[in-house]
């Protein structure tokens, strides 16, 4: 059985499978099918006329630490129940990364429906993510803006979708987050979902300040972008908010960073028996492809600290390697290694989601003759502390 790429007459036997294997009830669970460009990205496997597994991988850009990354999004991973436990999602997985690394590409980037599966891979949750929700009830009554507020339903709205167009790009271009850039299909879908409406904040110079997306069910208003350039700007979505009184009960904001100024937006946390709810809920995970390159990219420029690891990559051999770190270079070494990481765990270091001394904690990061921790004490092997240096923690977000 071979892996072919699949066409848009492949639609309806793409959507059997997505029924099949995932919670898709509605059309606009896969919009995107509609869009003819994604299915330059489609694999799948077919015997019999009977599709058996699916596979996307799509060109995307991510900022990780602010430099810019070339990567893979996959999604639409998925395998007839039959046809489970034969391999097939791993045999396209392999093809995928093989094409990948031909190609240049440097990462691939998913949100999983079980992480085990695709940790054997080499994946890893590398960015934060949190959800909160919140009755009306605790929203800080704010003062009036003078930003102007553009208000509408997104399906169809050839008005409004250059302002959302338009904060797309300045959220990539400013965001210290890990902004990405969707393919036209994921972006057009935006447009054909009759669910979505969008709030964008304008100054006079009609310059872009901040945007939501969101919908509105049952007194419930579910938000699943939320981004302001400026305090301004979060205090003009924060008027929107407070002018849907009458017509919603509680918020849901189901993407948002670890540092979101809650604070700016609440006046409490609980009252007369209302409460908030922030949850940290991660799922991005990631996959270096080239662990060279990538760390090159990201260990600190200025630090001039020197550090040997070793990489154990077993499933893409040419990344298991010794390379030493040091003023943003990551050079293959043969000299001892002073610490040793799986790729998998290599890949929440990369981005900050963690730092060096709390992998070493948790057992993530190995350093060479040790055999086990003390999980209280305070004293840190120098090669970890050295490590922490040229990967620092940092605030980390998938914002798209």
């Amino acid at each position: 059985m071979r892996i072919k790429r699949l066409d848009s007459s492949y639609k309806e036997k793409v959507i059997e499978v997505f029924k099949i294997c995932f919670d898709y009830t509605e059309k606009e669970d896969a919009l995107y099918l509609e869009d003819e460009s994604i299915w330059d990205f489609i694999w799948g496997m077919e015997e019999k006329g009977q599709l058996l597994a699916t596979y996307m991988s799509i060109p995307t850009k991510t900022k990780i630490r602010g430099k810019v990354f070339n990567g893979h999004y996959v999604d639409g991973v998925a395998t007839m129940p039959f046809a489970r436990k034969g391999g097939l999602a791993r045999r396209l997985f392999l093809n995928d990364a093989k094409e990948c690394i031909r190609n240049g590409v440097e990462i691939l980037l998913l949100d999983p429906f079980k992480h085990d599966f695709y940790r054997q891979m080499g994946f890893e949750v590398a960015f934060d993510n949190n959800d909160l929700r919140f009755d009306f009830e605790l929203l800080s009554k704010p003062k009036d803006t003078k930003l102007n507020i553009i208000n509408s339903p997104l399906y169809g709205n050839e008005r409004l979708r250059p302002y959302i167009e338009r904060a797309l790009k300045k959220s990539w271009e400013i965001s210290r987050y890990s902004e990405a850039v969707d393919i036209p299909a994921y972006e057009n879908a935006l447009y054909l979902n009759k669910n979505l409406k969008a709030a964008v904040v304008v100054d006079q110079a009609d310059t872009i300040r901040g945007y939501m997306i969101y919908s509105t069910k049952d007194r419930v208003m579910k938000v699943p972008r939320f981004w302001f350039e400026d305090l301004s700007g979060l205090g003009a979505l924060r008027v929107f908010l407070y002018r849907h009184r009458e017509q919603i009960d509680t918020f849901h904001m189901t993407r948002i960073p670890p540092d979101f100024p809650i604070d700016l937006v609440l006046h409490s946390a609980w009252q007369g028996g209302s409460s908030m709810q922030f949850r940290d809920r991660p799922s991005r995970m990631l996959r270096i492809l080239d662990t060279a390159r990538c760390l090159e990219k990201s260990i600190c420029s200025d630090c001039s600290e020197r550090v040997v690891m070793r990489i154990i990559d077993p499933v893409i051999k040419t990344n298991s390697t010794a390379l030493e770190l040091s003023g943003g270079r990551a050079v293959v070494s043969q000299k001892k290694e002073d610490l040793s990481v799986s790729v998998s765990d290599l890949a929440p270091l990369l981005t900050g989601r963690f730092d060096a001394i709390s992998l070493w904690r948790m057992g993530k990061i190995k350093v060479s003759g040790s055999t086990s921790i003390q999980w209280h004490t305070p004293d840190v092997p120098e090669a970890v502390q050295l490590l922490s240096k040229l990967l620092p923690p940092m605030p980390t977000h998938s914002a798209r």
